[in-house]
């Protein structure tokens, strides 16, 4: 997806806003990279056992929007909100893609057309040269990217129930 981006995505956005690598072209590639996996994670979630709840919904004698509304939503809500927990723990782990793509400038944007390097493109960059204090600052960089996730995934599994 990072190639696609890079030949295809950042001429488009060089042509509204040179050079095209930033902000904005890593969050395109990084919601294609995502929005496919998180569909089928939500198809086989919402298909799961369907068949024996449709059977006791039209012997209830319920109409579909009733039956989405009443027993596929409260059942499967929770299932789909952690699904998208999973996935945004993906996207803070995604590197390449978005290091094709971000610009990698070491600086705070000020718009999405700026160039941005994200932590995990630090650690790749930087991690094959660093050494001793260096190093301890890219590990720490990793444990905060590391704890970040843990956080994500904790408010993700909360119940619904």
């Amino acid at each position: 997806m990072g190639l696609f981006g890079l030949l295809y995505l950042i001429p488009v956005l060089g042509s509204w806003s040179p050079p095209g690598f930033g902000l904005l072209a890593a969050s395109i590639v990084l919601s294609l990279l995502l929005i496919p996996h998180l569909t089928v994670a939500a198809c086989e979630i919402l298909r799961f056992e369907l068949d024996e709840l449709t059977l006791i919904s039209k012997s209830l004698g319920l109409n579909l929007q009733t039956f989405i509304k009443r027993i596929i939503w409260p059942d499967r809500r929770g299932s789909l909100w952690r699904s998208a927990g999973l996935m945004s723990g993906r996207a803070l782990g995604e590197t390449l893609a978005i290091m094709m793509v971000a610009g990698n400038a070491i600086r705070i944007p000020n718009d999405l057309f700026d160039s941005v390097r994200t932590i995990n493109s630090t650690l790749a960059l930087e991690m094959p040269y660093a050494r001793e204090l260096h190093r301890s600052a890219l590990f720490t960089l990793g444990l905060i990217t590391f704890a970040l996730i843990l956080v994500l995934q904790r408010l993700f599994r909360r119940d619904f129930e």
